[in-house]
C-alpha cells in the first residue's frame, strides 16, 4: 500500500508499506512538492531481498526501469551516459510500456515497440528512429530485463528480448579533413591564439571535446611531453559539471605530445599566467583549466562549436565538418602513416580494437589496396 498525504504547510508526505505479515513496516518521507513525493514512491520498488515490496508481481515497468536507472546505472556510468539512458527511458520507452507490469511484458510487446519506433518514433521529423538509435534502446531494455531475471529478483523467468534480433546500426563513414582543408583552417585561426591552441591540440591528440575541456594543467606534463586524460567537462541534469571520470575505463589514458604542439602549449600557459595576474582576485581559481576563458572560467562547449562553424563559413570550408572531425582526422592520419591500429585505439580511448577498425574501415581499404599493388609488383607470372 502506498499513498501521498497533502499537509497544511503545503508539503507532502509519502507513505509506503513494505514487507508482509509480522515483517510489515510502514515508511514515510516528507517532500516539498508532490512530484518529488511521487518520484520517491516510484523508487521504492526494489527486489524482494531488500524487503521493500509486498508483492513483486505488481511491479510496473516504469517503476522498475527508474530503479534500474538510478541504482544500477547512475553510480557506474559517466553523467552524460546516464543522461542518455534517462532520455531514452523518459522520452520513448516508458511512455510506450508505461504502467504495464514487468511480468506481463513479452516478446510481442517488444516487437510492437520496435515496429512503432521504426515507423513513427522520431520526435524531430516525420518517420521513425534510425537503427543506430534503436540499437541503443535495445541495449537499455536488455539491461533492465537482465536485472529482472536475476536470482533474488525473478520478476521474469527469462529475458523476452532474447527472442528479438538486435537492430543493426548503419555504418557511417567518418568525415575526415583533407590536408588542404586543415592547413587552411589552422592558418585562418592563427591569430585567434587561444582558439588556435584548442584546435591544434584536438588535431594532434584526437581528444574528445569533453576530454580537452576537462584537462587541468596538473594533467599536462610539458617537460616530458605527455598528458593524462582522466576527467571530462560534460552536461548533466544539473548543468555542466567537471566529471572526475571518463567515458569508459579505457578512456583513461596517457597521450604523448608532438614536439610541434609542446611550444604552442607553453606559450598558451604563459598567457594564462599573465591573465591570472591581470584579473587578480576576479580570476577563477576553483579549477585550473587548460582550455578556458581569459578569466579562467570554463567555456560552454556549444560556444566552441558555434565558433568553429563561423570559421567554416569565413574560410569557405565544408559545412559538414565538426569539432569531432578533427578526432577522425587524427586517427586517419595515424593509420595512413602505418601507425599500429592497436596504438591508435589506445590513443583514441576506444574500448576495443573492433570499434577503431569499424569507424576507420575506409582507411583499411586504402591500405589493402596498397598491399595488393605491392603483391602484384612482387609476384611476376608473365
Amino acid at each position: 500500500m502506498a499513498y501521498i498525504q497533502s499537509l497544511d504547510n503545503g508539503k507532502f508526505r509519502a507513505w509506503v508499506e513494505t514487507g508482509s505479515g509480522y515483517n510489515r513496516k510502514r515508511r514515510s518521507k516528507l517532500f516539498s512538492t508532490k512530484t518529488a513525493a511521487e518520484d520517491w514512491l516510484s523508487r521504492m520498488v526494489i527486489d524482494r531481498n531488500d524487503g521493500m515490496i509486498t508483492n513483486p508481481d505488481k511491479i510496473s515497468f516504469k517503476n522498475f526501469a527508474l530503479r534500474w536507472l538510478d541504482n544500477h546505472k547512475k553510480p557506474n556510468v559517466a553523467a552524460s551516459t546516464y543522461k542518455n539512458y534517462k532520455l531514452q527511458l523518459t522520452g520513448y520507452i516508458i511512455p510506450f510500456f508505461g504502467d504495464m507490469l514487468v511480468k506481463d511484458i513479452n516478446v510481442f510487446h517488444l516487437e510492437d515497440y520496435f515496429s512503432k519506433m521504426r515507423k513513427s518514433g522520431s520526435k524531430t521529423r516525420e518517420g521513425g528512429l534510425s537503427e543506430n538509435t534503436l540499437n541503443k534502446h535495445y541495449i537499455t531494455l536488455n539491461g533492465i530485463f537482465k536485472l529482472a531475471i536475476k536470482p533474488g529478483i525473478r520478476l521474469l523467468k527469462s529475458n523476452p528480448l532474447e527472442a528479438i534480433d538486435p537492430p543493426r546500426p548503419e555504418k557511417k563513414e567518418a568525415i575526415v579533413m583533407n590536408a588542404e582543408d586543415y592547413t587552411k583552417l589552422l592558418k585562418g585561426i592563427r591569430e585567434d591564439q587561444d582558439y588556435f591552441t584548442f584546435i591544434l591540440t584536438l588535431l594532434f591528440t584526437g581528444l574528445r571535446r569533453s576530454e580537452i575541456l576537462g584537462l587541468e594543467w596538473e594533467d599536462v606534463d610539458l617537460e616530458n611531453g605527455k598528458i593524462k586524460v582522466r576527467k571530462r567537462y560534460v552536461r548533466s541534469d544539473d548543468g555542466y559539471i567537471h566529471e572526475q571520470k571518463t567515458k569508459t575505463s579505457s578512456s583513461r589514458r596517457i597521450i604523448k605530445l608532438s614536439s610541434k604542439l609542446i611550444p604552442v602549449l607553453k606559450d598558451h600557459k604563459k598567457r594564462h599566467m599573465e591573465n591570472r595576474l591581470q584579473f587578480g582576485p576576479k580570476y577563477y581559481t576553483d579549477k585550473d583549466f587548460v582550455i578556458c576563458k581569459p578569466d579562467g572560467h570554463p567555456y560552454y562547449p556549444d560556444y566552441l562549436n558555434q565558433k568553429f562553424n563561423k570559421y567554416l563559413v569565413k574560410l569557405d570550408l565544408n559545412y559538414d565538418y565538426t569539432l569531432h572531425t578533427l578526432r577522425h582526422t587524427f586517427a586517419t592520419i595515424n593509420l595512413k602513416n602505418k601507425t599500429d591500429s592497436k596504438i591508435v585505439q589506445e590513443m583514441l580511448g576506444h574500448s576495443s580494437i573492433s570499434t577503431t577498425l569499424d569507424i576507420y574501415s575506409h582507411v583499411n581499404e586504402e591500405m589493402q589496396k596498397d598491399a595488393v599493388e605491392k603483391m602484384g609488383d612482387a609476384i611476376n607470372f608473365e
